[in-house]
């Protein structure tokens, strides 16, 4: 486990499992570039922020809640396990992009491959969006 001081320490990247540990102790911007896995309910609140970069992702072996109410940011790629149930507070994002959860795009699904129904990661985008009222399925030429 990596210690961090809250006071001195503006952003902090780690790829183990301490999300909530930094959380508890005010670090403030949390940048994930590598799997995380939690094992607990988990609250970013107002005043911090969380971001996963390509690569990074948050993932849990069993059922917990995430709820981010400060700013969060991810490109267009799956940064959510399929057991987390996400929550967006108002102002955390724009809106909740299906990327995020997995969806994909029918132009990024092998052709004949088996698991191309979208629908079980589009709800858990639209779940995660009750406070921010907006959806987002990126530009692709195929829809989902």
């Amino acid at each position: 486990m990596m210690s961090a001081s809250p006071t001195f320490m503006d952003e902090y990247q780690f790829s183990d499992s301490s999300l909530n540990n930094l959380v508890k102790i005010g670090v403030r911007d949390i940048v994930i570039s590598d799997t995380v896995i939690v094992e607990d309910d988990i609250v970013i609140p107002y005043g911090h922020s969380l971001e996963i970069r390509n690569g990074g992702m948050i993932t849990s072996l069993e059922p917990y809640k995430l709820e981010i109410y400060g700013n969060f940011k991810a490109g267009n790629v799956m940064v959510f396990g399929d057991k987390l149930n996400i929550i967006f507070g108002a102002g955390s994002v724009e809106r909740a992009n299906v990327t995020w959860f997995g969806a994909l795009a029918d132009t990024q699904l092998v052709i004949g491959v088996e698991g191309d129904d979208d629908t079980e990661q589009i709800q858990r985008a639209i779940n995660s969006a009750e406070f921010v009222k907006n959806v987002f399925f990126p530009s692709y030429r195929v829809g989902f």
